[in-house]
């Protein structure tokens, strides 16, 4: 980006590398408290046969402080599948609501189904998950998160993500939540930009494509259970920029903050 506005004529010394704006509340601040709290948790979730933890657990107490697999992680392995393109992969999110129908129903899973502000998903979840006789879990292991306004999204979207373990997108700007230890699973993308942002991700390690959203049920664990998914979500704390929110306000302010250089990777 920072050579396409040169190109466009932009004077080199007027474009500030910042990174990705982020959500403050999901950073904590200039130390990174929230992040290292979430993804403390996530990663116990991501790796039940502690495999990536014991072979990094030095590694990973450097950064996330000694003790960091004491944390409470009482939430349930939690998926969060976020529509995009306007609704127009919601069929994605049927297939894989339909492939772990019977984890959710035996409590081994949590649907987060986030639909935005696209009025036209919700009813067609409802009706998949009426369908399959799921109706009892809705609210429980499966949730379907909408909002009126983008405003009231972003909060819940924000709140959401807390307890969200795997998040599956297109590689919209979502992409770029690798930064706050989210393993992304990447459904197809849509337009050039998402085709690059796909790119960027593999290269910071932090996200993978799909599989077949059918057999959701079958690859998915398998992933967690080999510990891959926590590499990924490590990978992405560690190679993606986290506090681009803080370096745009500290630009804009001109109160300097103190914070880690950004990675190679922007």
């Amino acid at each position: 980006m920072a050579e396409r506005l040169k190109l466009y004529g932009v004077k080199p010394e007027n474009i500030y590398l910042t990174g990705f704006p982020l959500p403050k509340e999901l950073i904590g601040g200039p130390g990174g408290q929230i992040i290292k709290r979430d993804l403390s948790r996530r990663l116990q979730n991501l790796d039940p046969k502690n495999i990536f933890r014991k072979k990094y657990d030095r590694n990973l107490a450097s950064y996330l402080g000694k003790g960091w697999q004491k944390l409470d992680h009482k939430h349930l392995l939690t998926l969060t599948f976020a529509v995009g393109g306007a609704g127009a992969q919601k069929t994605i999110g049927r297939q894989i609501i339909t492939s772990l129908q019977e984890k959710i129903r035996q409590g081994k899973i949590r649907l987060n189904l986030v639909t935005g502000t696209h009025d036209e998903a919700v009813p067609y979840y409802q009706e998949t998950i009426r369908n399959l006789k799921l109706n009892r879990h809705l609210g429980k292991t499966i949730n379907i998160c909408h909002a009126a306004s983008r405003t009231e999204y972003f909060k819940k979207f924000s709140e959401l993500l807390h307890t969200t373990d795997i998040l599956w997108t297109k590689p919209s700007e979502l992409s770029f939540y690798t930064g706050l230890g989210l393993p992304i699973i990447m459904a197809p993308p849509i337009g050039s930009q998402e085709e690059f942002n796909r790119i960027w991700l593999k290269t910071v390690n932090g996200g993978v494509t799909q599989n077949d959203p059918r057999y959701t049920n079958e690859w998915l664990f398998d992933w967690v259970n080999s510990g891959g998914l926590a590499r990924l979500a490590w990978n992405g704390f560690i190679e993606a920029p986290t506090h681009g929110a803080y370096r745009i306000e500290s630009i804009i302010t001109g109160k300097k903050v103190e914070l880690a250089n950004l990675p190679m990777i922007v």
